[in-house]
């Protein structure tokens, strides 16, 4: 929890050029694409066959900073994504791909 913190807090002071941010952008949509949803078995009532719509929705969030270029959303949004693998190989290993 005091990781998740700093993290965030950290996040809040990320000043990052144009191409920093759109790199930060890429490799979040490519994660997003490849891992969400992840580990949500468990946590959530939502059936599985809207899965690929969460998949859907969290692309576009992604891909909405590509035009508003925030620095500190895409340091956010690649934090969230990175999360995404690390759930993955912590206990979803069995994951399937969920191509939308």
């Amino acid at each position: 929890m005091l990781f998740t913190t700093a993290l965030f807090t950290a996040l809040s002071y990320v000043q990052a050029g144009q191409l920093c941010v759109q790199i930060m952008n890429g490799l979040s949509l490519l994660l997003v694409l490849l891992f969400a949803p992840v580990g949500i078995d468990q946590q959530t009532r939502i059936p599985r066959r809207h899965w690929p719509g969460l998949k859907i929705i969290a692309a576009v969030l992604v891909t909405v900073n590509f035009y508003m270029a925030s620095p500190v959303i895409a340091a956010a949004f690649t934090a969230q994504s990175i999360s995404l693998v690390l759930a993955w190989r912590k206990g979803s290993g069995n994951h399937q791909n969920i191509s939308a």
